[in-house]
């Protein structure tokens, strides 16, 4: 539908949805098609002593954390030793 509305072929579109995926702008689900991500940004407070890492997970870690394809992912590491994997797009941290 999106080749003929642009006047272009399927093996575009495809190569398209791909860059875009892997930009983390587009969500690809079996049986429901592509959509563009619409992340909704929360506060997460980190208290002190807490540990944070970001980085760009492999394809295994991103099913473990449920992580959309072409998004960073963040990592708060608590006191106590409590970890939190998050989507970078999803988070605003701010110190406590």
């Amino acid at each position: 539908r999106i080749g003929q509305e642009h006047g272009v072929g399927i093996d575009t579109v495809r190569a398209a949805l791909v860059i875009l995926r892997g930009e983390g702008l587009v969500q690809t689900r079996a049986r429901y098609g592509s959509r563009v991500r619409r992340p909704q940004r929360r506060q997460v407070r980190v208290p002190r002593g807490s540990s944070v890492e970001v980085w760009m997970p492999t394809p295994e870690q991103r099913r473990e954390h449920g992580l959309p394809e072409g998004v960073p992912a963040v990592a708060i590491t608590y006191p106590g030793g409590r970890v939190e994997v998050l989507p970078a797009d999803e988070v605003r941290l701010t110190c406590s």
